[in-house]
């Protein structure tokens, strides 16, 4: 770090000289939190949550004043949250118990740290995040420091482009999902079939201009089965047919934003990964 620093020849403190930074007092405060000690620094032994803006300061620190060892662990903890895995990602909350859930805005940042350390299979699901931004996502993310981070021309227009791709693919989801015919072994195929033509219906008729397509439908699912009297095979393929939308759109999410699987290491097992998302269970 003060190899890289500005030292000032005429400046002194108790006869030390003295050697400017130019980062913020606050990044810096951030990166030194976690370096101290030096020996056996780890961010799971964190007692707190770490806040975006702090893991943010310290991967870009780490990174610039080539801290290995500091941004290896850093770029673990955000992995678990901007992860590649599908059953991962559909546990609750989908992070790193020391890890504090990002604001929207926050998922700029993430972008931005993906390009700066290569880490490429962040992308993904932080452009998906950057989508819910709508037209604010050009506005960038001001930091505590007063610095804004924006995404690159590139990246901006990868998630411009495929927030109109995930609304229109969300809306064809609904009318996979809440399909107009019963199930195969329906205990009452004649209540179900009308209910669920129904609910076709008013599907059809539903503006929406939501890009959150790896949403889950399940509690809206259990609440409308329950409130319409639909039987527990009908409700269980409508749960079995969100996963498998979800996961559908899932495997292509790299592919809408101009990425390949193979650079963001798409969907290869990750630890504590046992590969099943959907359940049964009542």
């Amino acid at each position: 770090m003060f190899a890289t620093g500005d030292p000032a020849a005429d400046e002194s403190l108790d006869g030390c000289p003295v050697v400017r930074l130019p980062d913020a007092p606050s990044d810096l405060k951030h990166l030194l939190h976690f370096l101290v000690p030096s020996v056996g620094r780890s961010f799971l032994d964190h007692k707190r949550p770490i806040e975006f803006p702090e893991l943010f300061a310290v991967v870009r620190l780490a990174h610039k004043y080539n801290i290995e060892n500091l941004l290896e662990q850093a770029l673990h903890v955000l992995k678990q949250f901007y992860t590649t895995s599908f059953s991962k990602y559909e546990r609750r909350p989908h992070s790193h118990p020391n890890f504090a859930r990002p604001r929207l805005v926050h998922h700029i940042g993430a972008v931005n740290l993906a390009r700066l350390t290569n880490t490429l299979s962040i992308l993904p699901i932080a452009l998906y995040h950057c989508c819910a931004l709508s037209g604010t996502v050009m506005d960038g993310w001001t930091r505590d420091t007063g610095e804004t981070e924006y995404l690159s021309m590139q990246d901006l227009r990868a998630v411009l482009t495929a927030r109109g791709e995930l609304v229109g693919r969300g809306f064809a989801m609904l009318l996979n999902i809440f399909e107009d015919h019963p199930a195969q072994d329906c205990a009452q195929p004649g209540l179900c079939g009308i209910v669920l033509t129904g609910l076709i219906r008013s599907v059809e008729w539903m503006p929406s201009d939501e890009c959150n397509v790896l949403d889950s439908w399940e509690v809206e699912i259990r609440r409308l089965a329950r409130e319409l009297e639909i039987c527990k095979t009908c409700r269980r393929a409508m749960s079995k047919r969100d996963v498998k939308e979800r996961r559908d759109v899932w495997d292509m999410l790299p592919a809408i934003f101009g990425l390949s699987k193979a650079e963001c290491q798409w969907d290869v097992p990750v630890p504590g990964d046992d590969g099943s998302s959907d359940s049964d269970s009542d």
